[in-house]
């Protein structure tokens, strides 16, 4: 009947929206419910699995939780890396990496991200992945470059506090497992304070 035969439209319909919801994200992260994370570095754990902060060894700060004065693109928590005074000459790198996670074909990375200081200071933003099976707290195994930002890629010059989605195309050649890890990385000319913040949230493969 016609009526049935819209029912099964309707059941397909239905069906095809479900996949394509959940078929998208193959991996999710939004640091809602997550904890502080440890001052020092080490493991986050988080609902997508235990991240890795860790630092080449320069500076004091690590990844974090924002605070109040730099909101999340999804209240109430985002991922925040602070500026901060490591002395003239002196390079900092600080990693934020996944869990391992599963790629599907075609895959690509999305964040919401923003950096929070008018023009630009000279930081470098990186996305690099680590190969499944290597180490996922050593900066060694991030062998491969993925993607190289500068403030101004991350900035909306008219509203500094706006987020903008960034969308990474991952390349098969990382295999079908990998570790990803969002990598600031600032060299101090002066004496004082340098650089700038990192903000992420919504990330999502």
């Amino acid at each position: 009947t016609n009526i049935t035969a819209f029912m099964k439209k309707i059941t397909l319909l239905i069906l095809l929206l479900l996949f394509s919801h959940t078929g998208f994200s193959q991996f999710a992260e939004n640091f809602e419910g997550a904890p502080a994370a440890p001052v020092a570095g080490g493991v986050w754990t988080l609902n997508s699995g235990d991240w890795q902060i860790f630092d080449n060894g320069v500076g004091s700060f690590n990844w974090r939780l924002n605070t109040a004065a730099f909101p999340a693109f999804s209240a109430p928590n985002a991922a925040l890396i602070l500026n901060q005074n490591i002395g003239a000459g002196n390079t900092s790198m600080d990693y934020l990496a996944t869990p391992l996670i599963p790629l599907p074909a075609n895959a690509q990375l999305r964040f919401q991200t923003r950096t929070t200081i008018g023009g630009n200071q000279g930081t470098i933003f990186e996305i690099r992945a680590a190969a499944a099976g290597s180490n996922p707290a050593l900066a060694a195994s991030y062998t491969t470059l993925v993607a190289t930002f500068s403030e101004d890629d991350l900035s909306v010059p008219s509203n500094i506090t706006s987020y903008i989605e960034k969308v990474v195309n991952l390349p098969a050649s990382l295999g079908p497992n990998v570790h990803l890890a969002f990598v600031k990385i600032y060299t101090q000319v002066g004496d004082g304070l340098g650089g700038d913040r990192w903000l992420v949230d919504d990330v999502r493969v």
